[in-house]
């Protein structure tokens, strides 16, 4: 096998853009070009809109790569991180959670569910109190899909009010699923 069936995708997505008329972001010819050049935070808006197009992201994503690239540039982020990845690496460290969560909920990086969510969670996390000492929502849903945790991550969910008291009863009947 060549190629898997993401890299094939992706494949498919740029030769569909192409055919579609989309511009490439610099002109760039080749994979690693674009990249490089994708990764000036001058060039985030023309980037973002490419992969809007080629159906890389959601309008939320790129909505959310639109509001984070001034910031990089102004160097206003978490760490002095210079980069989106540099920036997730960075705030996955425990010790700098409060200054991420900060930094997102100022800067409205996320959809407003989203942001509502890491405000509720956030007093869980400094305390330590969240199911399996999970940080990030990745964590927290790995850790409570896992049905030894069920009370656990139930009890957190009506804290922060993910989880409506009504759907308790219905909640126990699917096993936690």
């Amino acid at each position: 096998e060549l190629v898997d069936s993401d890299e094939l995708k992706e494949m498919r997505q740029i030769a569909a853009a192409k055919e579609a008329g989309v511009a490439f972001p610099g002109n760039c010819k080749t994979l690693s070009d674009c990249v490089t050049y994708c990764e000036a935070p001058s060039h985030t808006v023309e980037c973002v809109d490419f992969a809007v197009a080629a159906g890389f992201i959601t309008g939320d994503e790129a909505a959310q790569a639109k509001k984070f690239a001034p910031l990089i540039a102004r160097g206003e982020t978490p760490g002095k991180c210079a980069t989106q990845d540099q920036c997730e690496a960075y705030c996955e460290e425990g010790t700098h959670i409060d200054e991420c969560l900060d930094f997102a909920i100022k800067h409205e990086l996320f959809p407003p569910e989203e942001l509502e969510i890491m405000r509720k969670t956030k007093p869980f996390i400094k305390a330590g109190t969240m199911p399996g000492g999970c940080k990030s929502k990745a964590e927290c849903e790995a850790y409570c899909t896992d049905g030894d945790h069920f009370e656990e991550c139930l009890e957190i969910g009506l804290a922060i009010a993910v989880i409506n008291p009504d759907e308790v009863e219905m909640i126990k009947k699917s096993g936690g699923k």
